[in-house]
């Protein structure tokens, strides 16, 4: 009894110890995300006619996405691929450690500086090293829009990204409205033609734009014949209801 005790405790204390700062982070970013439901807006009204996306599930497709596309746009641009790339990995953990998941449309500053607040609490504890490098990766997904209510250390960081890593900037925001145009079609697929409608309204006008300042990325991700599949759907919504 004695000895299961030790060991007990030593399960308890050994870790922490011995793996530092990183253990309690490790931990964290394997909670919450499973519980977040994606697209509630149409999960809530469609129910079990539409797959159910959580957190994770998104991170899996959208990093399956950033690599996909990122492969595909190297005859094209330089990107530092792995700056996107764990931006991808960062941006949504927020999410799992406050237990939500707020709509693109209806997001605010104040949202994201809180989902911010979230991650600098957990990962600035970090080496210094490691949380400068995660920092910089997290705030990318920032540099096209800084918000004004962040701290001024992210601010110039942001900035920073924006002047020196724009291409990688437009391809972060590229590939996430693309997950969510893929997303969308699996459910026109489900006979659930709504969200699509709705997701192609708000991400057309985006990848338009990204289309005029990334190079290549008409040629192998915002091809004319997409759009033109996509714009079908937006033709048939009401004004009032063109959001994502």
């Amino acid at each position: 009894m004695k000895e299961h005790c030790n060991n007990h405790a030593l399960r308890r204390t050994l870790p922490g110890s011995v793996l530092g700062t990183s253990l309690p982070i490790w931990l964290k970013v394997q909670s919450g995300q499973s519980s977040i439901i994606r697209f509630s807006r149409y999960t809530n009204k469609y129910d079990k006619r539409l797959r159910w996306q959580n957190g994770f599930q998104h991170q899996a497709s959208v990093c399956f996405l950033c690599m996909q596309i990122l492969i595909e746009l190297r005859p094209y641009v330089s990107l530092d691929e792995l700056l996107v790339s764990w931006c991808f990995h960062l941006h949504d953990v927020p999410e799992g450690l406050l237990g939500r998941d707020v709509l693109a449309p209806n997001k605010t500053e104040k949202d994201d500086l809180d989902e911010y607040s979230a991650f600098r609490e957990h990962f600035s504890t970090l080496d210094k090293t490691v949380w400068v490098a995660m920092h910089r990766a997290y705030l990318l997904q920032t540099a096209l829009k800084v918000p004004r209510i962040f701290p001024k250390d992210a601010r110039k960081i942001a900035n920073d990204l924006r002047r020196h890593k724009y291409f990688e900037a437009l391809a972060f925001q590229g590939i996430q409205v693309m997950d969510y145009l893929y997303y969308a079609e699996e459910c026109a697929t489900r006979n659930v033609v709504e969200v699509l409608e709705d997701v192609a309204s708000s991400a057309l006008p985006q990848l338009d734009q990204i289309a005029k300042k990334l190079p290549g990325f008409t040629k192998t991700v915002w091809t004319p014949e997409r759009r033109a599949y996509f714009e079908r759907y937006i033709q048939r919504v009401p004004t009032s209801r063109r959001r994502l």
